[in-house]
C-alpha cells in the first residue's frame, strides 16, 4: 500500500522532540512572565466560580455542557488547594499538549527551507492569540484534527507499535471530546478531507473499506465510550439545562442580529421562541 503524495515521513528523532517541547515550555513561560495569560471570554471566569463554589455552593462538579469529566477532577482540586489556578493549569497543560503534536506532526514530514520559514513565522504570529487570550475551544480543535492526522499517516504496513499509537490517538481525541463536544467534532471533520483525498489507490475496494475503517476505528471507539459516559451522567435536569442552552444560543446568536418577525407570544421568551418557530 503506498503512502499518501501529499507527506513524506521524515523521522523525529528523540533529540529533535525534545527540541520541540523545550521551544514550546520557554515559550509558554516567556508569555506568562512577561505579558501573562488571560481569558478571552467571560465564560472561563464563571466557569472557575461554580467550580470553586464561588457563585454556588456546593461546587457543581458536573458541567452539563462541556468539561465532561475534567469538572469533577478541577472541583476536587480547588477543594484541596482553593488558591491554586487549577482550570487554567489544566486546560493551558492541554493546550501545551496540543501545541506539541502539531509541531511534531509538522516536523515529522519533509518541507523545503522555505516553508518551514514560512510555517514558523506563521505559528510565531499567531502565538499572541493562540497563548495570551486563552479559549478553551481551542484546545479540543486542535486535539482532535491533530490526533486525526497523526492516526493517518501513522497507519503503514507492519510498522511496530502501530496498534498502541492508533489507541493513544483515539485517547487523545476523548480528551477533546470531554472539553467541548462540538469542538471536537469540529476538529475532526477538519482533518477528513485532507484524510480522504489522499487515501492511496488500491485494486480492490475491500482493501479500501478495511484502510477507512482501521482509521475510524479509534474515534468510534472514543465516541462510543463518551456517549456512554454521557448517558451514565445524564438526569432530567441536565437535559432540561441543555434544552434551554440551545433557546438560549438561539436568542444570542441568531436572534439577537434577526429578531422574530412574527407577532409576540404571551409567554416568556425561551418559551415564545419554540412557540415562533411551530407558527407557519
Amino acid at each position: 500500500m503506498k503512502q499518501p503524495a501529499l507527506f513524506k515521513r521524515k523521522k523525529l528523532t528523540a533529540a529533535r522532540f525534545c527540541i520541540v517541547f523545550g521551544v514550546l515550555l520557554i515559550l509558554f513561560l516567556f508569555t506568562f512572565l512577561t505579558i501573562g495569560f488571560h481569558y478571552e471570554t467571560n465564560d472561563d471566569i464563571l466557569i472557575t466560580f461554580l467550580l470553586r463554589g464561588i457563585s454556588i455552593d456546593p461546587p457543581i462538579t458536573h458541567l452539563s455542557l462541556y468539561l465532561h469529566g475534567y469538572s469533577g477532577l478541577i472541583a476536587k482540586l480547588y477543594a484541596y488547594v482553593p488558591a491554586a489556578p487549577w482550570y487554567g493549569i489544566i486546560l493551558y497543560s492541554l493546550l501545551l499538549l496540543a501545541s506539541i503534536l502539531v509541531l511534531r506532526l509538522f516536523l515529522n514530514q519533509q518541507h523545503s527551507l522555505g516553508a518551514i520559514y514560512l510555517l514558523l513565522l506563521f505559528y510565531l504570529s499567531s502565538w499572541y492569540e493562540h497563548v495570551f487570550w486563552f479559549n478553551y475551544g481551542r484546545v479540543p480543535l486542535l486535539l482532535a484534527a491533530v490526533a486525526t492526522l497523526s492516526v493517518w499517516l501513522d497507519r503503514q504496513p507492519r510498522k511496530q507499535g502501530r496498534i498502541s499509537r492508533k489507541f493513544i490517538y483515539g485517547g487523545i481525541f476523548l480528551l477533546a471530546l470531554g472539553i467541548r463536544p462540538s469542538m471536537a467534532l469540529f476538529g475532526f471533520g477538519l482533518a477528513l478531507p485532507v484524510v480522504f483525498f489522499n487515501l492511496p489507490v488500491t485494486k480492490h475496494g475491500l482493501e479500501q473499506l478495511k484502510y477507512i475503517s482501521g482509521l475510524l476505528f479509534p474515534f468510534l471507539s472514543a465516541g462510543l465510550l463518551f456517549m456512554l459516559f454521557l448517558q451514565v451522567m445524564s438526569t432530567p435536569a441536565t437535559a432540561e439545562y441543555k434544552d434551554l442552552d440551545i433557546l438560549k444560543s438561539q436568542m444570542l446568536d441568531y436572534n439577537w442580529c434577526l429578531p422574530p418577525v412574527l407577532p409576540l407570544c404571551p409567554v416568556p421568551y425561551f418559551k415564545q421562541l419554540q412557540c415562533n418557530q411551530q407558527q407557519p
